[in-house]
């Protein structure tokens, strides 16, 4: 019964400090210029001020608003207003780069897409490869599945399944 007690009050403490981020988020938003719709599409998924941080940031960048709400209305950090600038010089639409870093949490998103420049792989596919990385694992298991004879699309598929789950390092000694 305690256990049962304390997973209840973990998970509404959980859910009030995602409700209490989302509210701060919504009433911190006037120097973006946004509509009350606007300001609920960015702050309805906030965990912490780092989504109304990484707005305040990517307004900063010439993205359109519709493209800063997408790519910081769930942002754990500034991760993804840095990914934005670091595609800067690359050949991407706004709308690649978005791709690539909506989900970024990391620098590994922009390492990957320069990386894999050594597949034969379209922007687009690269894009899909390295959106989610984490690590240099979808690297990794890109180079090791093309001996599995798959099309690249497969073996991306099969390898951005990757990007929480262990990827073993075959080291020869």
């Amino acid at each position: 019964m305690k256990i049962k007690s304390a997973i209840l009050i973990g998970l509404f403490c959980s859910f009030q400090a995602k409700a209490d981020s989302a509210i701060q988020c919504f009433l911190e938003t006037s120097n973006l210029r946004l509509t009350a719709e606007q300001k609920v599409n960015l702050c309805s998924s906030a965990i912490s001020d780092a989504t109304l941080r990484c707005a305040e940031l990517a307004s900063r960048t010439g993205l359109s608003t519709d493209q800063i709400i997408s790519l910081c209305q769930a942002a754990p950090s500034d991760a993804p207003v840095r990914c934005i600038d670091n595609t800067r010089g690359r050949p991407l639409s706004s709308d690649q780069a978005l791709k690539l870093c909506s989900s970024a949490t990391t620098d590994h998103p922009n390492q990957c897409f320069d990386q894999s420049v050594a597949f034969p792989l379209t922007i687009d596919q690269r894009i899909i490869l390295c959106a989610q990385s984490t690590t240099d694992r979808p690297l990794r298991c890109y180079q090791d599945s093309i001996a599995l004879g798959l099309t690249p699309d497969l073996q991306i598929r099969l390898c951005t399944q990757l990007s929480a789950v262990y990827w073993p390092t075959f080291e020869t000694r």
